[in-house]
């Protein structure tokens, strides 16, 4: 944790230490030098002065001395070099006077000595070195100029040069020991001193970075209890030895048991796990134990929970040198709402595949437009094994015709119902009714589809439309028999007759009338059946509306007097303009007046109405209302239908054609009976460019 703590520097990487690396104790130690120097200096000074001759000089050196004791001692904030350097500068100016005017005395090698010593323990080695030699010169120079008086012996035998010579020496030899010893010393404490800083330091920087690990690990710790919560969480500890268990949480209240459940022992655990799961438990903790296996999970169920609730174990185990299991580490997790939504989720597959089983359709997942899912009954409608179409791309299974616009659903998320054809495993291909829906699952976009075989039901549909057809036909063919039939029986009594020559001149005349009226009946239906059976030709114009109601009153009036009804025609200004074909348009209107004026009792109304319609559709709505007993309510869904009439002498075509003249022109033609009373027949037209301030019907 942390670095380590740095160890001493070697003795050779400390043998020459920078000046200043300890400047508190030099100058320490220069203070109560100086004090010393002044305070055992001046009493002895004084006693010279009152008990010898000095000479002035002499004096003079020694107060210098003095003062500079002094000034080191008083200047304690002051740089110690530059207090250091007065001392030995004041030392080596005492001890030259003293060695000039009075001999070899204490004082003066006391003096020079001190200078010596004092800046080996300021500058260090060198240093003392250098003021040892100056030292020496001092007494060599200043010595031999002046004779010594304690040496008359001396001089006897010798000069005074060669026993200041000695003198200077046996000076060097002891004061540069002194000096050795003392530099030595000096750099010792040093050394020590720079190693006893340098480890207190590395203390200090351990001790702080133990302090920050601390931290930072209880910091993660902290968080790591979050998570742990968040999650649901306990760790734990088992000691294989002693049983013992321990718990970072309390584990009974995460899992609803009341506290104090799980005390610490493998035993506690045991009694909370649900009778069913302990075995299964008890074999993979043996499992584990007994084996080289170092990882560890399973899940059981708490007793005495209600929800049941689950745990998940994970753990590791630690082996001994010998490979027998001594420790266990894991993780307890309280994972109920997971088992919940695992459960949930059998419960609705289970479901998916009891519908997919009982519905006839198939359905199947896709994503990106790869099937991911199907069920059996798609499987077989493709001809292809269910594992087969899984991965397989849509539209492999869709005719080539077709994969365009599905693959155009797909990638724009079409919903509801469409159809096209789907192609089978073996090629060949069928109709299929589509039902879609986009989902998002898990994050991603599925889309489900149902598929509906609807080969049978077109086979049904084809085979309705043929009977249906020959239904028409067979019913068109009976109605032409019947409407042929009549005249035809009519004419051909009416030529016998002729030809016998029988009755008087108006009784033939009377019976060529017949005869005309009959071809007549005939031609007319004729007419009928082919405006029926073949698309009309229109001459579209934008003005008929006035031309085609003109015409249509007009031509009823007659049977309007004649029935004494009434004919009202309500048409407003400013109607759309839609382009239809006049000619036509007033057959339809004078059929639908006629009907409307022969189904009405006398002195009623017959309503010829139109107006504009808006809405989602616009258009044009023209209306034929009586006032008669109405359509019975079991004919109007075949009011249209050829050959279909209530009245005597009628065909039956009338109102097929004009529903027919009505869909050319993309409209359509209805019946309807009114609350007031009477039948309404309606007729709308769409009209492509909309309504624009017209009167709404």
């Amino acid at each position: 944790m942390g670095e380590a703590v740095r160890a001493p520097a070697a003795p050779e990487a400390r043998s020459r230490l920078p000046i200043g690396a300890s400047d508190h104790w030099r100058g320490d130690l220069l203070t109560r030098f100086g004090w010393v120097l002044f305070a055992g200096g001046a009493p002895l000074l004084a006693f010279a002065a009152a008990t010898m001759s000095l000479h002035p000089s002499q004096l003079a050196a020694c107060v210098l001395a003095l003062g500079s004791g002094a000034a080191s001692a008083t200047a304690p904030r002051l740089d110690f070099r530059a207090r250091g350097l007065l001392l030995v500068l004041a030392l080596l100016v005492t001890g030259a006077t003293l060695a000039r005017y009075g001999g070899a005395a204490a004082g003066m090698l006391l003096a020079l000595a001190l200078a010596a010593v004092l800046a080996a323990v300021v500058f260090g080695f060198r240093g003392g070195g250098l003021t040892l030699a100056g030292s020496a010169a001092c007494l060599l120079v200043f010595g031999a100029w002046q004779r010594l008086g304690t040496t008359a012996l001396w001089t006897a035998e010798l000069p005074v040069i060669q026993a200041w010579a000695r003198v200077t020496a046996a000076y060097l030899l002891l004061t540069g020991l002194i000096v050795l010893l003392v530099s030595t010393a000096v750099e010792k404490v040093e050394r020590t001193l720079a190693e006893t800083r340098a480890s207190l330091a590395d203390a200090i920087r351990a001790r702080r970075e133990r302090a920050r690990a601390e931290e930072a690990l209880r910091a993660n710790e902290e968080r790591l209890r979050l998570a742990l919560d968040a999650a649901r969480m306990t760790t734990w500890e088992w000691d294989v030895a002693t049983g013992t268990v321990t718990w970072s949480g309390p584990i009974d209240v995460l899992v609803g048991l009341p506290p104090g459940s799980c005390r610490g022992t493998l035993d506690d655990i045991r009694r909370t796990v649900h009778p069913e799961d302990l075995p299964a438990l008890e074999a993979s903790i043996a499992q584990v134990l007994a084996s080289e296996v170092t990882e560890y999970q399973t899940e059981y169920r708490v007793r005495g929970t209600e929800p049941v609730r689950w745990v998940e174990g994970k753990g590791r185990v630690y082996h001994d040198t010998s490979g027998r299991a001594v420790l266990m580490r894991g993780t307890a997790a309280d994972v109920t709402a997971r088992k919940r939504s695992e459960e949930a989720l059998r419960d609705s597959e289970e479901r998916w595949r009891r519908i997919s089983e009982a519905t006839s359709e198939g359905i199947a997942f896709s994503e990106q437009g790869v099937v991911t899912d199907i069920n059996e009954q798609l499987a077989a409608m493709l001809g292809y094994e269910r594992e087969g179409l899984l991965g397989m791309p849509v539209r492999e299974c869709v005719a080539p015709a077709d994969c365009a616009r599905v693959t155009e659903a797909m990638r724009s998320g079409r919903t509801g119902t469409y159809e096209h054809r789907a192609l089978r495993k073996d090629g060949s291909t069928f109709p299929v009714e589509v039902r879609a829906r986009s989902l998002t699952v898990a994050g991603r976009p599925v889309r489900v589809t149902a598929i509906r075989d609807l080969s049978e039901r077109t086979r049904l549909e084809a085979e309705l439309r043929r009977r249906e057809t020959l239904a028409a036909m067979g019913a068109l063919v009976a109605g032409v028999a019947h409407e042929v039939r009549t005249p035809l029986f009519s004419l051909s009594a009416t030529i016998e007759t002729l030809e016998a020559k029988a009755g008087t001149p108006s009784e033939r005349e009377g019976l060529r009338r017949l005869l005309s009226s009959q071809v007549w009946r005939l031609s007319n239906l004729m007419q009928d059946l082919l405006d029926y059976g073949r698309l009309p030709r229109l001459k579209l114009t934008a003005d008929w509306m006035n031309a085609a109601l003109r015409g249509a009153v007009e031509g009823c009036l007659h049977l309007a007097s004649h029935a004494g009804v009434r004919i009202a025609v309500a048409v407003p200004d400013g109607l759309p303009r839609i382009p239809a074909d006049a000619g036509r348009l007033q057959q339809v209107l004078q059929n639908l007046l006629a009907n409307a004026l022969q189904h009405s009792p006398p002195g009623r109304t017959v309503t010829v109405s139109a107006a504009a319609v808006a809405g989602p559709l616009p258009g044009l709505a023209c209306r034929v209302a009586d006032e008669g007993p109405g359509v019975p309510p079991e004919d109007l869904e075949r009011v249209f239908a050829p050959f279909f009439s209530r009245r005597k002498g009628g065909t039956g075509m009338g109102l097929s054609v004009a529903q027919r003249f009505v869909e050319a022109h993309g409209g359509s033609l209805t019946a309807a009976n009114r609350a007031e009373g009477g039948a309404v027949f309606s007729i709308f037209l769409p009209d492509p460019d909309g309504v624009e301030d017209a009167p709404t019907a």
